[in-house]
């Protein structure tokens, strides 16, 4: 059946028909060839339901890729059956756009259906295309095509094979016909290949059938042509039949990493067991240059550690490899890198340039022991917490060493009485690593003294080691009391906390906090001196975050528990993440003499998980493998599911795996960072006194150095990076382990059937991972200098045993502060990152715009994460915008980047621009501060960051409430006060400024009417008092209403702080009989914000017939009673 048409569109279908039929012989035999019309066509959707509506649209352009207007475009839609369901004309717009709509049948045959487009134009060739789509019923579900798996090898000859597996889930189809398209650019963003267009290729679609159910194998394989040195990124595509509507696609991702053959090779020996090769060099070597080294180990080796003499800005990568093993390492200043559990045999030693230069200066290998038989032995064991009682939890921290020939698999296990109480396995490799640590939970079964056996053993190689301990435990009852007075606090925007200190604001109900929610708070252990006094007990709580729901788990804000002990010591405990229910949470707190326990728990904005938010793009990649395999039902999750999984693989590593940190790392993380020696023996001694962690311990001390000002923002920032890309380093053994529990995890959060045949993410994606992490973290190092800013409070908290203050300010003020710089790059606190050339940033009420221009031949590298709409959005929210859609424009002939944003500015900033080259830095910030007010007056306290540091110059400028009057500065500093701005030319840190505000305030204090009942038509007079509660005269109009009918309106003039009484006249003729509300409104002065008071309401006045004085509408013997 066919839709009904105008008789317009009925014509408007004749003219396209017609001009598509050759009328004339003479133009067939013209001299001249026709232009060519360029046509695209596909559907909103590649899927849709019976009754859907579907939208068709694409564009007409020439040869050169220049719009044409008013092509006339021709649409016919056949059902599986082959039937003609549609068929209508349009014409195209100025910009060389159409689009059409029709709704589909609620009956008709499911499968896939054809569309079939033409455009023509008078004094052009026609062009026709096709596409094809699916439809399908809610009971049915949607027919799924996806790509489930991709490798790229570059061979010798420059010979690239890509594979692509794609797979098929539907209900409705058995069979199907798909293209498949293989982009690949070089490191400028040069197209080298894409079979759609024919670049690199002949044009070809790559047509394939697939079956439902089943997966097959696409290969692309071509030669490279005239490679270029660097990364190269590449794309998978699966399309219809026809090349229109595009079914899946990966992201753009890495496909790998082309040096030109080595500019440097040297023969350079034998190397012994403990023994040293020396080969001085003087080699200068520009970006992706190399020099080649061969050797031969003589004997396996325990390990090997190559120094490489460079220049302090190179940065090297060092690649290793004996036949097909190879592993690699990239190095920056500090040149040195060991490899263990090395075979005996050939090796090739390389290394690359990354930087865009580097100046070697000599090599050396350094070897230790002879690998004799594999081994394997337990170090060392300790306690993670000093106390035990029955039925309670002790963790144990074990440190294991190996030394292996081959692949194996390392198991460890503890028992507690020979039975099995925890077990962990890992992958281990040669020219890997030869030691881990591990932490095994062992619950305690009832008093007395038991031993526990932890165990270690090299499956493949057949070796074990044990290590016995003794615990014993005993129940013991304290009367410890836990204080129970409990206030609750909120901070102000975290905009204000991040450029000045801030008030908290004090509740006593809960309910009132946005994002705490503390509950069941329980002791679980004591721990006793040795007169057997309690001295410190170990609590156990629950923590959830109310911000957001389940459905948006991954989106933040994201919180850190945090803890203040009662001796003045702050640190973290745990991580919630948005919409997270009922985290259980530990710490160890001290008892004072009076064997009383007090504390505070407070949650703060997560600084390092926002850090972490920003890599989601990396580990979409990464878990693309398990993504790939969810059924159609859960693809709607997948985006949530990939955000969750970053987080929980985050959160494994720091509190499953303490960051893969022990002691003795704390210090040379912190140090290596710039961090000073005070923060770093904060950071010990929060290990020793109260978790155990390092990785909190770290987080708490680098937190807790900011928040005091010992650290400035750039060093924080940098050393929130460093923490994370050494814990992610030194997670490489089992991230895919830890991966594939994360993703396990996420997927039964969303109520999501995980697959069974889940692939294993191999070695080589998870360098793709890291090396993407690299890629983030140098954009990163440019944009978190504004460390995150949020619209939730950054700090909520629960005080137990506090007397603080509740008073509140009565009226809000909202002082203006803008902060502009600008001077030389070289005159901040920046280590600017070579790749980024410029950086600039302008966001502004609903609208923002960032560019980042960078290294040619990097180019590719930052179009594989800047075109992650989750990355865009991370990075947008370090800069205090929240965006609800982005777009990107690449343009490859400048190497720059351009993002446009619609969103919204956070909580507090009105306007915020920021630009950065390798010559000039220039930005300003805008954003609103409260005041507090104080007996009439009010009181502005501000603590200024400067995150670029004080070289720059500066201008800081305070705009008070207009009309502000006797302006204070208390701060010191030169400074000019004109009207109610006042300006610094040089930093100030901080701001301290006391002024009258202009108060407009007008309030009803009463309302009374001389009488509540009166005759009808005879007026009566109101009294109205009035208040002016300002510190200005104001002239407002007050109103007087019956019901909803106003009575009267009188214009008032009061002098501040004056109140006056006003008489209003009712004439109750045209009133019916009846019951009156009597109420009185103050219009609002402008600018007033208190109008809470501005209603008065009497209450009831009755209308009645003379004579009635009882109000019930008559006149008789009790009127005349009540008034005698």
């Amino acid at each position: 059946m066919y839709p009904n048409k105008s008789k317009k569109r009925s014509l408007l279908l004749i003219v396209i028909t017609l001009a598509s039929v050759n009328l004339s012989p003479f133009i067939i035999n013209s001299a001249f060839a026709l232009p060519v019309l360029i046509l695209t066509t596909q559907t909103e959707k590649t899927s849709y339901y019976l009754g859907e509506v579907v939208k068709i649209f694409g564009t007409v352009t020439d040869s050169s890729e220049n719009p044409v207007e008013n092509a006339g475009i021709g649409i016919e839609i056949k059902d599986a059956a082959g039937n003609t369901i549609f068929i209508d004309g349009v014409w195209t717009q100025s910009n060389g756009y159409y689009q059409d709509t029709f709704r589909l049948p609620t009956a008709a045959p499911i499968g896939e259906y054809r569309l079939y487009v033409t455009a023509n134009k008078p004094g052009y060739k026609s062009a026709s295309k096709q596409a094809s789509f699916f439809v399908t019923t809610p009971q049915i579900g949607h027919t799924i095509i996806k790509i489930v798996g991709h490798t790229i090898e570059l061979s010798e000859n420059n010979i690239i094979t890509a594979k692509q597996n794609i797979t098929m889930f539907s209900k409705s189809m058995t069979t199907t016909t798909i293209s498949n398209r293989f982009i690949l650019l070089s490191p400028s963003g040069t197209i080298k290949y894409d079979n759609f267009i024919g670049i690199g290729t002949s044009q070809d679609l790559h047509k394939i059938v697939i079956t439902n159910g089943t997966t097959e194998t696409v290969t692309f394989q071509f030669t490279l042509s005239t490679p270029t040195p660097g990364y190269y990124i590449s794309m998978f595509c699966i399309f219809d039949e026809y090349g229109s509507n595009r079914l899946d696609a990966t992201p753009w991702i890495p496909a790998f990493l082309y040096t030109p053959p080595p500019k440097y090779t040297q023969d350079i020996g034998t190397l012994a067991p403990n023994s040293q090769i020396a080969v001085p060099l003087s080699i200068a070597l520009n970006r992706y240059e190399s020099a080649r080294f061969s050797l031969i180990l003589t004997h396996s080796m325990k390990s090997l550690t190559i120094y490489v003499g460079a220049e302090s800005s190179s940065k090297l990568l060092i690649t290793l490899n004996q036949s097909t093993n190879i592993v690699k390492q990239e190095l920056v200043k500090g040149y040195q890198w060991t490899i263990f559990n090395l075979p005996s045999g050939p090796y090739t030693l390389k290394v690359i340039a990354l930087s865009n230069s580097a100046s070697l200066s000599n090599i050396i290998l350094q070897s230790t022991n002879q690998i004799i038989e594999p081994t394997v032995t337990i170090t060392n064991v300790e306690a993670t917490t000093k106390i035990a009682t029955p039925g309670g939890t002790v963790s144990y921290h074990l440190f294991v060493e190996w030394d292996i020939l081959i692949h194996d698999y390392l198991n460890v296990s503890a028992y507690v009485q020979g039975t099995l109480s925890d077990s962990k396995e890992i992958e281990v490799a040669t020219l890997s690593f030869r030691e881990k640590d591990f932490y095994l939970s062992i619950t305690i079964p009832s008093d007395g003294t038991f031993e526990i056996l932890f165990t270690a053993e090299l499956k493949q190689s057949g070796v074990s080691a044990q290590h016995t301990i003794l615990i014993t435990t005993q129940q013991s009852e304290y009367n410890i009391t836990v204080l129970s007075s409990v206030i609750y606090y909120k901070q102000p925007s975290f905009w204000e906390w991040i450029w000045g200190a801030r008030t908290p604001k004090y509740y006593q109900d809960p309910s009132q906090l946005s994002v705490l929610d503390v509950q069941d708070i329980k002791i679980v252990d004591v721990g006793v001196d040795q007169q057997n006094n309690p001295k410190n007990a170990t609590i156990e709580f629950l923590a959830s975050n109310k911000a957001g729901n389940w459905l948006s788990f991954g989106d933040g804000p994201h919180y850190d528990v945090w803890l203040l002990d009662s001796l003045g010591y702050r640190f973290q405990v745990g991580v919630v993440f948005a919409g997270e229910s009922r985290k259980k949470c530990y710490a160890t707190l001290p008892i004072d003499a009076m064997r009383r326990l007090s504390f505070t728990i407070y949650f703060k904005i997560s600084l390092w998980a926002e850090a972490i938010s920003l890599t989601f793009s990396a580990v979409e990649v990464l878990i693309s493998v398990y993504t790939a395999s969810l059924s159609a039902v859960a693809s709607q999750f997948v985006s949530d599911i990939t955000k969750l999984t970053a987080l929980y693989i985050y959160e494994a590593m720091v509190e499953g795996e303490r960051g893969y940190m022990t002691k003795t790392d704390i210090g040379p993380m912190l140090l290596g960072s710039g961090i000073p020696e005070d923060i770093v023996h904060l950071a010990e001694e929060l290990f020793s006194k109260n978790h155990f962690n390092p990785a909190y311990a770290i987080i708490s001390a680098l937190v807790d150095g900011f928040s005091d000002k010992q650290i400035d923002t750039w060093t924080f920032a940098n050393a929130i990076i460093r923490f994370i890309l050494y814990m992610i380093n030194r997670s490489k053994p089992d991230l895919a382990s830890k991966v594939l529990i994360a993703f396990n995890k996420a997927c039964q959060k969303y109520l999501v059937e995980i697959p069974s045949n889940l692939q294993k993410i191999g070695l080589q994606e998870i360098d793709k991972f890291l090396r993407n992490i690299g890629i983030i973290f140098s954009i990163a190092r440019l944009v978190k200098i504004v460390v995150d800013l949020w619209t939730c409070p950054p700090e909520e908290g629960k005080i137990v045993n506090s007397e603080i203050g509740t008073e509140q300010p009565i009226n809000p003020f909202d002082p203006i502060i803008e902060i502009k710089y600008e001077g030389p790059s070289n005159n901040t606190s920046i280590d600017y990152y070579n790749d980024v050339k410029s950086v600039h940033f302008s966001a502004m009420d609903n609208i923002t715009e960032a560019s980042f221009t960078v290294d040619p031949n990097m180019t590719a590298n930052f179009l594989e994460i800047m075109s992650q709409p989750a990355f865009q959005k991370a990075m947008l929210r370090s800069i205090g915008f929240n965006a609800t859609s982005t777009s990107l424009e690449w343009r490859n002939e400048t190497s720059t980047f351009l993002l446009e944003a619609n969103g919204s500015m956070f909580e507090g900033l009105h306007e915020m621009s920021f630009h950065l080259n390798n010559t000039w830095i220039q930005g300003m910030m805008e954003m609103s501060a409260d005041a507090i007010p104080i007996d009439g007056e009010a009181l502005l306290n501000v603590s200024l960051l400067y995150p670029f540091g004080k070289n720059l110059t500066h201008n800081i400028k305070i705009t008070l409430p207009e009309g502000s009057s006797n302006i204070t500065v208390l701060s010191p500093g030169n400074y000019t006060i004109q009207d109610n701005v006042i300006t610094w030319d040089t930093p100030v840190d901080l701001i301290t400024v006391k002024f009258t505000p202009t108060i407009h305030n007008v309030s009803i204090a009463s309302l009374t009417p001389i009488k509540t009942i009166v005759g009808q038509g005879y007026p009566m007079l109101i009294n109205v008092t009035v208040q002016n509660n300002g510190n200005s005269p104001e002239v407002f109009n007050v109103t007087v209403y019956a019901n909803t009918t106003e009575i009267e309106t009188k214009e008032i003039t009061l002098s501040n702080c004056t109140s006056t009484t006003f008489t209003f006249t009712w004439n109750t003729t045209g009133f019916v009989k009846g019951n009156y509300t009597i109420w009185a409104y103050a219009w609002p002065v402008p600018n007033e914000t208190d109008t809470a008071d501005n209603t008065f309401i009497f209450g009831v006045v009755t209308v009645t017939i003379k004579g009635d004085v009882d109000g019930d509408f008559d006149v008789d013997i009790y009127d005349v009673v009540k008034i005698t």
